[in-house]
């Protein structure tokens, strides 16, 4: 007998239990890797600048490298996963990234390693696209935020992780040495993780694979459920992989699509600019090394606190609300930067690190949950890699800045600036989401 098996659902009504966190934790994992290729060369860059008597405009454009690539991998690994599936599409990036960073190691002057910077953000922007789009559909819709949030800041650890060993590495090996770690632990991690990551449920279902494939992982998820011959999986949206650009814009999407469009650009800008030059100018502001690279990790510090608070407060008191304190937290510390002396200078760095970091990682969950399956990974990697462009702006802003003489105090008060922007577009989220709905659902207010 023929039994139509409703996916969503089921989910939202299955606690998560072992195997939903175990997809969680491998992601996780991965990011954690990845956080720390992202942030390797802010840290590489102090010591190789003087050593190959690197301009900092120049150094600018070797940081933007990695984000060129950040910028088409997002792209391209949106509209992938959505025609291909998230699985293959995740362990190909996690690949790219271990060979780019290995080939770093080996760059013998600034246009090899312009180049193999951008092998690596081209997988980087594929991991990322790919996480959270396996991440948002194992979770049920009421925790989504949540769990989304949790696997994100995977990458800031992965960035502290990256300040606490880079001074011991480049000691130790060279400054060769922060991209040999780079590249082999990501390598290593995806043989161990290579059977244990799962294709996305909804995806199998659209896609139109064998449904024992399907039922054998939904009865590991739902110990209630046993697998029948004749069960069908229902998936709410059409079937995949006709995903386009232009039904980011549909159905009521199009004022949210342009928001968060603007939300990434504008945040990612400030966001990138202080991951690869927050050392460099606090040592311009006469701090030493070792303070520099310590207010680093303070900054990755407070993005995971950051993300983990507001990923939870947007399940609890929604959207809108978590992300406008958010982006008016990060205003507010950012501008303090311009006035921290000695003794509170690492706390702040911490809050600014919670606004700046968490409530970027926050939106991108938000976005999640703001597409259907079908167009997820496009909406999402669409938003990102438009972000990217302020990514790009952000490294080759700092480096501008730095040449140029500029006070330190005078670039923390000018980045305040878009991160008060970002609250106030988050205020027309609400009228984004509510359009949304009223075009999904017909009379609903």
């Amino acid at each position: 007998m023929s039994r139509a098996i409703e996916l969503r659902s089921l989910l939202n009504r299955t606690p998560l239990g072992a195997f939903r966190w175990q997809v969680v934790l491998s992601c996780w994992l991965i990011a954690v890797l990845d956080g720390f290729d992202v942030q390797s060369m802010a840290f590489v860059a102090p010591v190789l600048a003087p050593l190959w008597q690197i301009p900092k405009a120049v150094m600018g454009q070797v940081l933007t490298a990695g984000v060129v690539g950040l910028l088409v991998g997002s792209l391209l690994a949106g509209r992938l996963c959505d025609r291909y599936g998230r699985r293959p599409i995740l362990l190909g990036a996690v690949l790219l990234v271990s060979a780019g960073s290995l080939l770093s190691s080996l760059a013998a002057d600034v246009t090899q390693l312009i180049a193999t910077r951008v092998v690596t953000g081209i997988g980087l922007g594929g991991v990322t696209v790919a996480c959270l789009a396996l991440t948002a559909e194992y979770a049920p819709d009421n925790a989504r935020a949540s769990v989304v949030t949790a696997m994100y800041v995977g990458f800031p650890i992965g960035g502290s992780l990256a300040g606490l060993v880079a001074a011991p590495l480049i000691a130790q090996f060279g400054w060769q040495g922060v991209f040999v770690l780079g590249g082999l632990a990501p390598l290593l991690l995806i043989l161990a993780l290579w059977r244990s990551i799962p294709e996305s449920l909804r995806f199998s279902a659209l896609a139109g694979e064998a449904p024992e494939r399907v039922g054998a992982i939904l009865s590991r998820i739902a110990p209630d459920y046993s697998y029948q011959p004749g069960d069908r999986f229902v998936v709410e949206q059409a079937p995949a992989g006709r995903a386009r650009l232009s039904q980011l814009f549909s159905d009521g999407r199009g004022l949210g699509t342009v928001l968060f469009w603007f939300i990434c650009f504008a945040n990612l800008l400030v966001l990138y600019l202080l991951i690869n030059w927050l050392p460099s100018i606090l040592k311009q502001a006469n701090a030493s090394q070792a303070a520099a690279n310590l207010a680093a990790v303070m900054f990755n510090v407070g993005g995971i606190l950051g993300s983990v608070a507001l990923g939870r407060a947007v399940d609890k008191l929604g959207a809108v609300r978590t992300l406008t304190v958010g982006y008016l937290l990060a205003a507010a510390t950012v501008w303090l930067l311009a006035r921290a002396d000695g003794g509170s200078i690492l706390a702040i760095i911490a809050l600014a690190g919670a606004g700046v970091m968490g409530a970027q990682f926050c939106v991108t969950a938000v976005a999640t949950t703001f597409y259907p399956t079908e167009i997820r990974s496009t909406g999402v990697g669409a938003a990102l890699g438009f972000g990217r462009v302020g990514s790009l702006a952000g490294p080759l802003l700092g480096g501008w800045a730095l040449g140029a003489g500029m006070a330190p105090a005078q670039i923390f008060v000018s980045l305040a600036v878009p991160m008060l922007a970002c609250g106030l577009a988050t205020l027309l989220l609400a009228g984004a989401f509510g359009a949304r709905r009223v075009v999904e659902q017909p009379g609903v207010a």
